[in-house]
Protein backbone atom coordinates (compact mmCIF):
# COMPACT_ATOMS: atom_id res chain seq x y z
CA UNK A 1 0.00 0.00 0.00
CA UNK A 2 2.90 2.51 0.81
CA UNK A 3 4.66 1.91 -1.89
CA UNK A 4 1.46 2.51 -4.82
CA UNK A 5 0.72 5.77 -2.79
CA UNK A 6 4.14 6.47 -3.14
CA UNK A 7 4.09 5.41 -6.60
CA UNK A 8 0.51 7.77 -6.88
CA UNK A 9 2.22 11.26 -5.61
CA UNK A 10 5.61 10.95 -7.93
CA UNK A 11 3.26 10.43 -10.75
CA UNK A 12 0.80 13.70 -9.60
CA UNK A 13 4.47 15.74 -9.26
CA UNK A 14 5.51 14.67 -12.67
CA UNK A 15 2.24 15.37 -14.47
CA UNK A 16 2.72 18.90 -12.76
CA UNK A 17 6.52 19.81 -13.91
CA UNK A 18 4.83 18.89 -17.32
CA UNK A 19 2.52 20.88 -17.25
CA UNK A 20 4.51 23.90 -15.93
CA UNK A 21 7.08 23.26 -18.52
CA UNK A 22 4.29 23.34 -21.04
CA UNK A 23 3.09 26.87 -19.61
CA UNK A 24 6.37 27.90 -19.96
CA UNK A 25 6.63 26.85 -23.31
CA UNK A 26 3.39 28.68 -24.50
CA UNK A 27 4.61 32.32 -22.77
CA UNK A 28 7.93 31.94 -24.33
CA UNK A 29 6.37 31.41 -28.05
CA UNK A 30 4.28 34.34 -27.06
CA UNK A 31 6.66 36.48 -26.62
CA UNK A 32 8.44 35.99 -29.52
CA UNK A 33 5.81 36.28 -31.60
CA UNK A 34 5.51 40.03 -29.81
CA UNK A 35 8.25 41.06 -31.00
CA UNK A 36 7.69 40.07 -34.30
CA UNK A 37 4.04 40.98 -35.61
CA UNK A 38 2.56 43.65 -33.22
CA UNK A 39 -1.12 42.32 -34.32
CA UNK A 40 -0.36 38.64 -33.31
CA UNK A 41 1.17 39.90 -30.17
CA UNK A 42 -0.92 42.74 -28.85
CA UNK A 43 -4.33 42.48 -30.42
CA UNK A 44 -7.26 42.59 -28.28
CA UNK A 45 -10.70 41.15 -28.87
CA UNK A 46 -11.58 44.40 -29.56
CA UNK A 47 -8.36 46.51 -29.97
CA UNK A 48 -8.87 50.26 -30.66
CA UNK A 49 -7.60 52.32 -33.65
CA UNK A 50 -4.24 54.47 -32.17
CA UNK A 51 -0.48 54.53 -31.70
CA UNK A 52 0.71 51.20 -29.56
CA UNK A 53 3.86 50.99 -27.80
CA UNK A 54 5.32 47.55 -27.37
CA UNK A 55 9.09 46.88 -25.61
CA UNK A 56 10.43 50.44 -26.82
CA UNK A 57 8.75 50.24 -30.10
CA UNK A 58 5.69 51.85 -31.63
CA UNK A 59 3.41 50.36 -34.57
CA UNK A 60 -0.24 51.36 -35.08
CA UNK A 61 -3.25 49.80 -34.66
CA UNK A 62 -6.30 50.54 -37.29
CA UNK A 63 -9.01 49.09 -35.20
CA UNK A 64 -10.33 46.63 -37.37
CA UNK A 65 -8.15 44.03 -36.48
CA UNK A 66 -4.99 45.61 -38.93
CA UNK A 67 -2.28 47.09 -38.22
CA UNK A 68 -0.05 49.84 -40.35
CA UNK A 69 2.65 48.50 -42.45
CA UNK A 70 4.85 50.34 -45.63
CA UNK A 71 3.76 54.08 -45.96
CA UNK A 72 0.80 55.71 -43.89
CA UNK A 73 -0.65 59.08 -43.72
CA UNK A 74 -1.65 59.53 -40.13
CA UNK A 75 -3.11 62.89 -39.05
CA UNK A 76 -1.63 64.84 -41.38
CA UNK A 77 1.57 63.17 -41.67
CA UNK A 78 3.45 60.40 -42.87
CA UNK A 79 5.13 57.31 -41.74
CA UNK A 80 6.54 54.67 -42.62
CA UNK A 81 6.38 50.83 -41.48
CA UNK A 82 8.36 47.79 -41.44
CA UNK A 83 6.66 44.58 -42.53
CA UNK A 84 6.26 43.23 -39.50
CA UNK A 85 4.43 46.67 -38.17
CA UNK A 86 7.21 48.84 -36.20
CA UNK A 87 7.09 52.11 -37.28
CA UNK A 88 10.55 53.21 -38.63
CA UNK A 89 12.73 55.91 -37.47
CA UNK A 90 16.04 57.96 -38.72
CA UNK A 91 17.15 57.31 -43.01
CA UNK A 92 15.52 55.33 -45.02
CA UNK A 93 16.00 54.02 -48.50
CA UNK A 94 14.08 53.13 -50.95
CA UNK A 95 16.14 52.83 -54.68
CA UNK A 96 17.91 55.62 -55.17
CA UNK A 97 15.64 57.70 -52.53
CA UNK A 98 16.25 58.63 -49.21
CA UNK A 99 14.06 59.84 -46.83
CA UNK A 100 14.70 60.92 -42.98
CA UNK A 101 12.56 59.75 -40.57
CA UNK A 102 11.86 61.95 -37.33
CA UNK A 103 12.36 60.80 -33.66
CA UNK A 104 8.70 60.62 -33.49
CA UNK A 105 8.43 58.56 -37.18
CA UNK A 106 7.03 61.77 -38.84
CA UNK A 107 8.45 62.13 -42.27
CA UNK A 108 10.93 65.07 -42.49
CA UNK A 109 10.68 67.80 -44.83
CA UNK A 110 12.59 70.94 -45.72
CA UNK A 111 15.75 71.37 -44.20
CA UNK A 112 17.24 69.02 -41.67
CA UNK A 113 21.04 68.88 -40.21
CA UNK A 114 22.61 65.17 -39.50
CA UNK A 115 25.84 64.65 -38.66
CA UNK A 116 27.17 68.08 -38.96
CA UNK A 117 25.81 68.65 -42.52
CA UNK A 118 23.24 69.66 -44.08
CA UNK A 119 20.62 68.65 -46.22
CA UNK A 120 17.38 69.21 -47.81
CA UNK A 121 14.18 67.28 -47.87
CA UNK A 122 11.30 68.36 -50.95
CA UNK A 123 7.42 68.67 -50.32
CA UNK A 124 7.41 64.76 -51.36
CA UNK A 125 10.33 64.05 -48.13
CA UNK A 126 12.61 62.89 -51.11
CA UNK A 127 16.59 64.11 -50.44
CA UNK A 128 17.58 66.45 -53.08
CA UNK A 129 20.72 66.45 -55.23
CA UNK A 130 22.60 68.84 -57.62
CA UNK A 131 21.15 72.57 -58.11
CA UNK A 132 18.38 73.16 -56.14
CA UNK A 133 16.21 76.55 -56.02
CA UNK A 134 14.79 76.84 -52.36
CA UNK A 135 13.32 80.36 -51.70
CA UNK A 136 14.79 83.18 -53.80
CA UNK A 137 18.26 81.45 -53.87
CA UNK A 138 20.32 78.83 -55.26
CA UNK A 139 21.89 76.36 -53.40
CA UNK A 140 24.64 73.36 -54.21
CA UNK A 141 23.73 69.53 -53.16
CA UNK A 142 26.52 66.55 -53.46
CA UNK A 143 25.97 62.94 -54.50
CA UNK A 144 25.42 62.49 -50.55
CA UNK A 145 23.06 65.49 -50.68
CA UNK A 146 24.68 67.09 -48.19
CA UNK A 147 25.16 70.99 -48.63
CA UNK A 148 27.85 72.37 -50.89
CA UNK A 149 29.33 75.28 -48.55
CA UNK A 150 32.36 77.77 -48.97
CA UNK A 151 33.56 76.11 -51.99
CA UNK A 152 33.65 76.48 -55.90
CA UNK A 153 31.13 74.16 -58.29
CA UNK A 154 32.44 74.75 -61.57
CA UNK A 155 32.08 78.33 -62.04
CA UNK A 156 29.63 79.43 -59.74
CA UNK A 157 30.56 80.04 -55.63
CA UNK A 158 28.58 78.91 -52.64
CA UNK A 159 28.76 81.08 -49.37
CA UNK A 160 29.26 79.41 -46.02
CA UNK A 161 25.54 79.25 -45.87
CA UNK A 162 25.17 77.42 -48.97
CA UNK A 163 23.37 80.06 -50.77
CA UNK A 164 25.50 80.92 -54.57
CA UNK A 165 27.42 83.82 -54.17
CA UNK A 166 26.31 86.99 -56.69
CA UNK A 167 27.34 90.13 -57.80
CA UNK A 168 30.26 89.95 -55.50
CA UNK A 169 34.56 89.30 -55.48
CA UNK A 170 35.45 86.03 -54.68
CA UNK A 171 38.75 86.53 -53.30
CA UNK A 172 40.02 87.97 -56.84
CA UNK A 173 38.03 86.69 -59.41
CA UNK A 174 34.37 87.94 -60.31
CA UNK A 175 30.79 86.20 -60.46
CA UNK A 176 28.10 88.18 -61.80
CA UNK A 177 24.39 88.51 -61.58
CA UNK A 178 23.40 84.91 -62.36
CA UNK A 179 26.62 83.45 -60.07
CA UNK A 180 28.58 82.67 -62.88
CA UNK A 181 32.25 83.77 -62.91
CA UNK A 182 33.10 86.42 -65.32
CA UNK A 183 36.45 85.39 -67.38
CA UNK A 184 38.75 87.83 -67.59
CA UNK A 185 37.83 89.21 -64.26
CA UNK A 186 40.79 86.82 -62.44
CA UNK A 187 43.38 87.05 -60.12
CA UNK A 188 45.83 90.11 -62.53
CA UNK A 189 42.35 92.55 -62.59
CA UNK A 190 41.01 93.83 -59.55
CA UNK A 191 39.48 96.82 -61.07
CA UNK A 192 36.68 97.71 -63.67
CA UNK A 193 35.99 101.22 -65.61
CA UNK A 194 32.67 102.80 -66.97
CA UNK A 195 31.48 106.10 -67.96
CA UNK A 196 29.70 108.29 -66.48
CA UNK A 197 26.44 108.01 -68.03
CA UNK A 198 27.01 104.08 -69.15
CA UNK A 199 24.44 101.15 -67.74
CA UNK A 200 27.54 98.80 -67.88
CA UNK A 201 30.88 98.35 -66.38
CA UNK A 202 33.60 96.80 -68.12
CA UNK A 203 37.52 95.31 -68.13
CA UNK A 204 39.81 97.60 -69.38
CA UNK A 205 40.41 97.86 -73.09
CA UNK A 206 36.99 96.82 -74.04
CA UNK A 207 36.73 97.44 -77.43
CA UNK A 208 32.86 99.51 -77.12
CA UNK A 209 34.99 102.03 -74.77
CA UNK A 210 37.69 103.13 -77.66
CA UNK A 211 36.13 106.20 -78.04
CA UNK A 212 35.09 107.00 -75.15
CA UNK A 213 36.77 110.60 -74.07
CA UNK A 214 35.46 109.83 -70.26
CA UNK A 215 36.39 106.98 -68.65
CA UNK A 216 36.34 106.38 -64.97
CA UNK A 217 38.32 103.42 -62.88
CA UNK A 218 37.07 101.57 -59.73
CA UNK A 219 35.82 98.69 -58.24
CA UNK A 220 32.12 96.98 -59.21
CA UNK A 221 31.54 98.41 -55.94
CA UNK A 222 32.18 101.82 -56.85
CA UNK A 223 30.21 101.59 -60.40
CA UNK A 224 27.13 102.49 -58.46
CA UNK A 225 24.81 99.46 -59.59
CA UNK A 226 26.33 99.06 -62.80
CA UNK A 227 26.51 95.53 -64.30
CA UNK A 228 29.13 93.52 -66.18
CA UNK A 229 29.69 94.39 -70.11
CA UNK A 230 28.38 91.30 -72.38
CA UNK A 231 31.52 91.80 -74.85
CA UNK A 232 34.52 92.05 -72.50
CA UNK A 233 33.49 89.74 -70.15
Amino acid sequence: MKQSLAQKASSVLLACIVALGCSAAASTAALSSSLENPQTAYAAPAQKAGWKSSHGKWWYSHGNGKYAKGWNQIDGKWYCFDKAGWMQTGWHNEGNTWYYLNPSGAMHVGWKAVDGAWYYFNASGKMVRGWQTIGNSWYHFKNSGAMSSKTWVGDYYVNKDGRMAVNAWIGSYYVGSNGRWIPGYGSSFNEVCWTPGGKKYHSDGCPTLSNSKHVMYGTVAEAGGRGPCKVCR
